[in-house]
């Protein structure tokens, strides 16, 4: 029989009323039903947004919009890609050369296909203006490089491209050598270069040759006159003209170097010699 007090422990624990689901509370935006539009409505949809997040949110139609305008921009920023990758690819085509896919350029002139734009053609004449002023230093720089990293020569250079002789590639190549690209001129023709590259003279002075032909606009003539010190060559005396000749042509570092040892000794006591007996002379005049 149950006592007392399980019967009491028994009603207490009857009187605790059964938990019951709690419901999430509400948070509402709006201070007073008189600010709550319409719902469903775009001013509803646009003052829930302005109040959650601080700002408007794009509407579908802008978001649709939008993604237009960036495909756009992307399908223009493609194209502007695929122009860089190939509208300057060289091509061999049928014995002549393909540019950009648009300028099949040959021997004897250039195509042009239909679909060339202006742009395009104008910068076929930069391509060609180009060209026509660094022909020479193409040959040259191309015959140096090649020279240095393939071991090719001007034979294997002539027997190859068909079109230009060893001497000729022998004489551009010396200028491209002797004149490097830091201290070319843009403003001054080849022959000017040719008539700077001189085994004798520093880069300094080649440079400095340059500028000053730059700026008194020399023709090639001048400058080697203003070289050699002689303003008018057509004047000057036998002896110096020989003199002249004699160290341009043949004491050159390059020259010097592949003279056989026993060769520039007998140089130098020859000119021992001479220097000796004109000392003598200078002596006796006197």
């Amino acid at each position: 029989m149950a006592s007392k007090r399980d019967s009491r422990q028994r009603s207490e624990h009857s009187a605790i009323p059964e938990p019951t689901a709690r419901e999430a509370p509400t948070f509402d935006v709006f201070s007073s039903e008189a600010d709550r539009p319409a719902t469903g409505t775009r001013a509803a949809s646009q003052m829930y947004d302005q109040a959650l997040y601080g700002k408007l949110l794009p509407s579908a139609a802008e978001l649709e919009s939008e993604n237009e305008t960036l495909k756009a921009e992307i399908d223009e920023l493609q194209k502007k890609l695929e122009d860089l990758e190939t509208g300057l690819v060289i091509e061999r085509y049928n014995g002549g050369v393909v540019l950009g896919g648009k300028f099949y350029i040959t021997p004897r002139g250039i195509h042009m296909e239909e679909t060339v734009t202006e742009d395009e053609y104008w910068l076929l004449w930069e391509i060609i203006k180009a060209f026509d002023d660094a022909i020479q230093w193409m040959i040259g720089d191309a015959m140096v490089y090649g020279t240095l990293k393939f071991q090719k020569t001007y034979k294997d250079v002539e027997s190859q491209v068909g079109r230009y002789t060893a001497d000729y590639l022998k004489q551009i190549a010396h200028v491209a050598r002797q004149v490097p690209p830091p201290i070319r001129s843009y403003k001054l023709g080849f022959a000017l270069h040719r008539a700077v590259a001189l085994d004798y003279l520093s880069e300094d002075q080649k440079r400095n040759y340059l500028e000053l032909a730059e700026r008194n606009k020399w023709s090639e003539s001048r400058l080697k006159q203003e070289i050699s010190g002689q303003l008018a060559p057509s004047k000057q005396p036998a002896w110096r003209k020989t003199l002249d000749r004699i160290e341009t042509n043949y004491f050159t570092k390059g020259r010097w170097k592949k003279l056989q040892s026993d060769t520039r000794q007998e140089i130098l006591h020859r000119l021992e010699r001479l220097v000796s007996q004109l000392r003598s002379w200078d002596e006796d005049a006197e």
